[in-house]
């Protein structure tokens, strides 16, 4: 007979059998886990391609630098090279697919910027789908891999920088996690090049081809299996392509001088600041990414920390045996996030430069439901209701109710005011496109979204004179910047827009030669709105007003 003593019922209540209510547990999950693990990334696809279109992708207005890259991809359907043709200091391979998707668009008979902003929502879902596959291989849990890759959906700031048109930091991003992936599943030729496919579309991604060659050489110290061998032959070979496409096409210099000498050389030190300043503007932009779901931010640095501390634990226990695959993808996931914060650093982070960061939210945050399930083990009875082996799944289960419902709340409640739709730009531009001939030129300083929507080319090719680019080309072209100028006058556009003056060194020489030959354009208020962020639109005056 037990001595222990007897657990009384209170009258009419019926006690929980823990065995049973592990049973029916045990269904459920049962039912769940196996679709969760064989259609995972199927469902976050669908999830995340759903909740973006929700933000009315096709409705928002052209702006900012989606209009740069936009304009590049048109350029690049008319015929022109980058960097020879048109100017801008990130490399060109987000352009290149952006093109491809308006040359399909237009043979279905949609406009470019529609067959974009498709393109970035797939491209946005399959972003997503890739967080659920690395998750689930660091996590080992598809319940926990959901939970990551759902909670960036929560961040309208961030859905708004995917699907507003042609975004370098997203297929820059998608291809690391692909060389993540690639790196667990033991192809280093494939993750070598895919890494490369990372840096061609936005050059910090070179850190992937870095952070894969490291860990797989076992920190350079193990060369005899040559996969790190393997992973710079695959890099070379994208890159050999790249660099014999523009040799050929007369731009390599260009190439040259504007992906690597000025970046180097100017902007690096145009866009240099402190390390409070940079830590300040980290976290504003960090918090006001995800707003009220801020609080996921402090479990993402947790768990980082708790994460760096069990792969050094690990790693100096290993440090006689055989360094498995998966051990150099769980360092990998690790180092990534380091060098691309490192990167910031010298690049001021907006909410678009939190993509490739984005997907170690959501890893790193979910790394805690293992720590979460042992805390709640330490404090619940082992013969509770739910065995402690199912208290994980239970607890991802809730966060998923609590998550995407938010997430799906988010964007049916978001409104694109009417004063702010692509149809309202198309009608509020059209006061400078009514004064436009077939032979007249335009000259665009920023303000592309005009030149997009019009799809009319640039009368040279500095479309940014801003971020040093001016002073670059006065210490470069014979003649200077004056000679810059000299050449727009050449060509006597009838329109000039010039936006973000104040960015420019050289703002005062613009301005003379601007009152010289220019006079403002008269806006009625009801184009304000659309024209806000442009400081003038001119129009050429007439032969003999001239001063």
């Amino acid at each position: 007979m037990s001595d222990s003593p007897a657990i009384e019922s209170s009258p009419g209540v019926k006690s929980a059998d823990p065995k049973r209510a592990n049973r029916l547990l045990s269904r459920v999950l049962g039912t769940l886990l196996p679709v969760a693990a064989r259609s995972g990334a199927l469902l976050a696809f669908i999830l995340g391609a759903n909740i973006m279109f929700a933000y009315k992708p096709f409705i928002q207005m052209e702006r900012n630098d989606f209009a740069l890259y936009d304009y590049a991809a048109q350029a690049i359907l008319r015929g022109d090279i980058p960097y020879r043709d048109f100017v801008d200091g990130k490399a060109p391979g987000a352009w290149y697919i952006s093109a491809a998707s308006m040359a399909v668009a237009r043979k279905l008979g949609f406009r470019d910027i529609d067959g974009v902003r498709f393109m970035e929502v797939m491209m946005g879902g399959i972003f997503i789908a890739l967080i659920f596959l690395v998750a689930k291989d660091v996590l080992d849990s598809s319940l926990s891999a959901l939970v990551a890759c759902s909670i960036p959906l929560i961040s309208t700031r961030f859905i708004l920088s995917v699907i507003g048109g042609t975004q370098p930091k997203l297929p820059m991003a998608i291809f690391g996690l692909l060389t993540l992936l690639l790196i667990k599943r033991d192809r280093p030729f494939a993750a070598g090049f895919c890494s490369m496919l990372s840096c061609l579309c936005w050059q910090p991604g070179l850190l992937f081809t870095g952070v894969a060659i490291l860990v797989l050489s076992r920190y350079l110290t193990s060369w005899r299996d040559r996969r790190a061998l393997r992973v710079a032959a695959g890099a070379a070979l994208p890159l050999a392509v790249f660099i014999l496409y523009f040799y050929f096409n007369g731009a390599l210099g260009d190439l040259w001088s504007w992906t690597i000498t000025y970046n180097h050389s100017v902007y690096v030190w145009e866009m240099a600041r402190s390390l409070r300043e940079v830590l300040r503007d980290f976290k504003d932009v960090a918090i006001e990414l995800f707003e009220s779901a801020s609080a996921f931010l402090l479990l993402t640095v947790a768990g980082f920390v708790i994460c760096i501390v069990e792969r050094i634990k690990k790693n100096l226990r290993s440090l006689t045996s055989t360094y498995a695959p998966s051990e150099s993808f769980r360092d990998a996931v690790l180092i990534s996030p380091l060098i691309y914060i490192g990167f910031c650093f010298a690049h001021p982070p907006g909410y678009e430069d939190f993509i490739p960061l984005i997907p170690f939210v959501g890893i790193f945050t979910a790394w805690f439901l293992p720590i979460a399930n042992r805390f709640v083990s330490s404090k619940i009875p082992a013969n509770s209701v739910i065995h402690p082996l199912r208290r994980i799944e239970v607890l991802s289960i809730v966060l998923l109710l609590l998550i995407v419902p938010a997430a799906r709340r988010h964007g049916k409640s978001y409104r694109v005011g009417s004063n702010n739709t692509l149809r309202a730009q198309d009608r509020q531009f059209s006061i400078v496109s009514d004064l436009l001939g077939p032979e007249d030129k335009i000259y665009c300083h920023r303000g592309l979204e005009l030149l997009v929507l019009l799809n009319k080319p640039n009368l040279n090719r500095y479309v940014m004179l801003d971020r040093g680019k001016d002073s670059y080309l006065d210490s470069t072209l014979p003649g200077g910047f004056a000679a810059v100028l000299e050449q727009i006058e050449s060509e006597a556009p009838k329109v000039v827009v010039i936006t973000q003056l104040g960015h420019i060194s050289h703002r005062d020489e613009i301005r003379s030669w601007l009152e010289e030959h220019y006079e403002p354009l008269p806006l009625r208020p009801e184009y304000d709105r659309v024209l806000q962020n442009f400081d003038k639109v001119y129009v050429r005056k007439a032969a003999g007003n001239e001063r």
